[in-house]
């Protein structure tokens, strides 16, 4: 099977999260089974929070590509900084929420 190719562009906008915390249970320590079982289960979370985390920053990712291809690959080290420093930041910002 070949990969599915999505434009972002016709998916429904998706806004980028406020700050809040998020609590996981502690492990238990003599049931191990349902420690791997909520493990497996975190990564499917984080797997999935990550393809919604490249969405929620599109615009900002955008604008860097954009900014990047105005101003080539060069000089876009020291053009583009704040366009970059605004993507990475939406993207630390929404990764972080997945990982306590």
């Amino acid at each position: 099977m070949g990969k599915i190719h999505i434009n972002p562009e016709t998916l429904p906008p998706i806004d980028p999260e406020p700050n809040y915390v998020i609590k996981t249970r502690p492990p238990i320590p003599m049931e191990w089974s349902l420690n791997i079982l909520r493990g497996k289960r975190e990564e499917e979370l984080s797997d999935e929070a990550f393809r919604l985390a490249r969405r929620k920053c599109y615009k900002s990712v955008m604008r860097f590509i954009q900014c990047e291809k105005q101003k080539g690959m060069f000089w876009s080290v020291f053009d583009c900084q704040e366009e970059w420093d605004i993507c990475s930041r939406c993207m630390d910002h929404e990764l972080s929420l997945i990982h306590i």
